[in-house]
């Protein structure tokens, strides 16, 4: 009987294993930092040698760079998602979004974003030009981010592009992860991460930054 399944299943199983590997990295370096993380500490995460982790990546360096690129390509794909489904909902003049309630969701894909990864992002800024290319990685998301938005509420007369282009929209964005980033890290009474107040209070900066009054 011809084994044509054997290649594979050994192709799924060595997916699983890298995935594994990827997710024990993230949840290291999120805890202790790129300076303090070991590849036998994440290799203990993973339940496997430190021999087989070496086996996928050549070192430290190389193994936080692809974490940061498998990192970069979920935002991605969240980001598309949800620009996919406000496009579908746009169609539907029942369900079109305003500026407000368009950034309101952006704001909280946001928060759930830093609120997954807010150590990795942390090991990140740290890392600075250690890890060369790893934060230009993610500033290419957030640019691709902007790009949508802009695009997004431009195109159905949400914000002025004679007044507002895609840099702006870029800056607005990032100073709201930084704010998120920095609400994280302290993230007690009277400002939490995920409290409502949170969520419209920076989504309302956000709308009066790209929907300036006119004078």
């Amino acid at each position: 009987m011809p084994r044509t399944n054997i290649r594979p299943a050994l192709q799924e199983r060595s997916r699983e294993k890298r995935d594994r590997l990827i997710r024990a990295g993230l949840s290291v370096f999120s805890r202790c930092g790129y300076t303090q993380t070991r590849m036998v500490d994440v290799a203990a995460e993973a339940s496997v040698s430190v021999g087989v982790l070496y086996q996928r990546f050549t070192d430290k360096r190389a193994f936080f760079e692809v974490i940061v690129d498998t990192l970069a390509e979920r935002i991605e794909r969240d980001v598309n998602d949800f620009f996919d489904e406000a496009e579908r909902r746009a169609e539907n003049a029942g369900e079109a979004w305003d500026l407000s309630e368009l950034i309101g969701r952006v704001v909280a894909t946001l928060v759930e974003m830093v609120a997954r990864d807010v150590g990795f992002y942390l090991a990140l800024i740290a890392v600075g030009e250690e890890v060369p290319g790893a934060i230009g990685r993610i500033a290419a998301v957030d640019h691709h981010r902007a790009q949508r938005l802009h695009a997004f509420a431009c195109d159905r007369g949400l914000i002025d592009p004679t007044a507002i282009d895609e840099k702006k929209v870029f800056f607005a964005l990032a100073t709201a992860i930084r704010m998120l980033l920095v609400t994280a890290t302290v993230d007690r009474a009277p400002i939490r991460l995920r409290a409502q107040e949170t969520l419209a209070e920076l989504s309302l900066m956000l709308v009066g930054y790209l929907q300036p009054s006119k004078t």
